[in-house]
């Protein structure tokens, strides 16, 4: 998302792509509002100040610039192309047993945790596919605890 946020900034200061809000997020995030100075700031920028730039984009897409909803829709839809094959998989191997459905799955990461500015762009698409998040982030010691259970169970198989 930051990445494309830069992008279409740079399209938008030289003419190529539409005025979209995004210019004053990274500009002001970048501090420069020309083009050949963000380009030489993204030579030294760390990924973690790049990717700060996420929920901005998502804040501008919920505010209602095209540019934004299209990046923000799109790594929606790129999430959810990643369960495509993990909920078939998982599908395909309890096939002989009685598989949740919906497929529970936990979403983690700051931009799609419960309240993270992507979920809401996420969730529908997921849920298309027969999968359900969580409403809380899971615990991960309650997990290792489960994968312990089950490890004990197989070994007195």
């Amino acid at each position: 998302l930051g990445l494309g946020a830069i992008r279409a900034t740079l399209e938008a200061l030289d003419g190529r792509g539409p005025p979209t809000a995004l210019v004053e997020v990274v500009t002001a995030h970048l501090g420069s509002p020309e083009a050949p100075e963000i380009v030489d700031r993204l030579r030294t920028a760390a990924k973690g100040e790049v990717a700060a730039l996420a929920p901005r984009v998502v804040l501008a897409a919920d505010a209602g610039d095209p540019v934004a909803a299209a990046l923000a829709d799109g790594a929606a839809e790129a999430l959810a192309r990643h369960l495509r094959p993990l909920v078939a998989a998982w599908r395909e191997e309890t096939k002989g047993g009685s598989p949740p459905d919906p497929v529970p799955v936990a979403l983690l990461g700051g931009l799609v945790v419960p309240g993270g500015p992507l979920r809401s762009r996420l969730l529908p698409r997921i849920e298309a596919l027969g999968v359900v998040a969580g409403a809380l982030p899971p615990d991960p010691a309650r997990g290792a605890a489960r994968l312990a259970m089950e490890a004990c169970q197989d070994l007195s198989d």
